[in-house]
């Protein structure tokens, strides 16, 4: 709107192109992960262990990204709710001023003079324009905010999938190489339920067909719109997330019933790839500043690293926890292998700002 005693404020605009870059940056990223590495696998199912590993690397890398445009993105956010107490403070200003007696000078010599009256008023009408302009911006900011976040969501649900599918395949890279050095049979894996007989009666490893499932009728385009088709030999997109949770379960029980064999080079092999995660020790923890996180609601929460104690010794999964000022954790971030703090502090943080559960 135009104000007709103060300037137009540009912050809204300058924060719908900053956000607008970050999430050019962010949908190019998973753009290109998922049309590129993604579709060979759908196509080609599980590659071998080293293009496995790149695979999962590239995976963390993108995640990464990901952490820290959500970062950005929060810091928008938080500049719309300091705004916002700023409003509530300008409020309670302009209450006061109203209720100032402030007798004229009519005659002369008795009250104030006329013109201190006008320059209140005059500074009065500034005032509630700058009130009225803060509410516009901060407004402004929440709704630039909104299609942003709602990608955010949507490409970490993407890659959660992704996730499932590459760490299915570097499981399966490492049994191929351990059936080939002799550590365990193709026969013992088959009894544990890892491989199995396809269609055609071939041997075929459980996550072979994972991106195929979990990305058949599956486009993200250029502009990050993600597609589910349900065709005719498809599976329908209310199915996909039933197949990632089943999926995942299935990955999780390998790895449980491989974590009871009496090898130990087996087992040592897996961990090695699985269990890469570098823990703080408690100066360290205390004296990292990422450990600690002022919300967009403005509380301040202790982030901690916690161990899935459910997830098998071989391959331990951790989530990160947010601890509030009275020492209650009010929100856990989702479990993962990854070896990064930073990836699983930055979900936690995006979660904090954007009220997810």
């Amino acid at each position: 709107m135009a104000y007709v005693n103060i300037k137009e404020s540009n912050i809204v605009n300058a924060v719908a192109k900053q956000v607008g870059a970050v999430q050019d940056i962010a949908t190019q990223k998973v753009y290109e992960l998922v049309n590129d590495s993604i579709q060979k696998v759908r196509r080609e199912a599980c590659p071998v262990l080293p293009e496995a590993i790149r695979l999962q690397q590239r995976v963390n890398t993108v995640q990464g990204s990901i952490g820290a445009i959500s970062a950005r993105i929060n810091k928008f956010n938080r500049i719309a709710q300091t705004i916002l107490t700023l409003i509530t403070i300008f409020k309670i200003i302009k209450a006061l001023v109203l209720k100032l007696p402030i007798p004229q000078a009519v005659p002369p010599g008795i009250g104030l003079p006329v013109g201190f009256s006008m320059i209140q008023t005059d500074f009065l009408h500034k005032f509630k324009e700058k009130i009225k302009q803060g509410g516009d911006d901060a407004k402004g900011i929440v709704e630039v905010l909104k299609s942003p976040a709602d990608n955010i969501k949507m490409y970490t649900k993407i890659l959660k999938r992704v996730n499932i599918v590459t760490n299915g395949c570097r499981l399966e890279g490492i049994l191929r190489r351990e059936v080939a050095r002799g550590r365990i049979t193709m026969e013992r894996l088959k009894t544990l339920g890892i491989v199995r007989s396809n269609r055609l009666g071939e041997d075929e490893y459980i996550f072979s067909s994972l991106g195929g499932n979990l990305f058949s009728d599956s486009l993200l385009t250029r502009q990050g719109n993600f597609y589910e088709t349900n065709s005719a030999n498809g599976i329908p997109p209310s199915e996909k997330d039933k197949l990632a949770e089943a999926a995942e379960k299935d990955l999780l029980d390998s790895l449980d019933k491989l974590n009871g064999e009496d090898s130990q080079e087996l087992k040592d092999a897996i961990a090695d790839i699985f269990n890469s995660f570098k823990s703080e020790n408690e100066t360290e923890a205390i004296s990292n500043p990422d450990n600690f996180y002022t919300a967009a609601n403005g509380e301040i929460y202790k982030l901690k690293i916690k161990l899935d104690p459910k997830s098998p010794q071989i391959a331990p999964r951790r989530f990160a926890v947010a601890i509030d000022k009275f020492g209650v954790e009010i929100l856990k971030g989702p479990k993962s292998f990854s070896s990064s703090t930073k990836i699983l502090l930055d979900e936690l943080k995006f979660r904090l700002d954007n009220q997810l559960p």
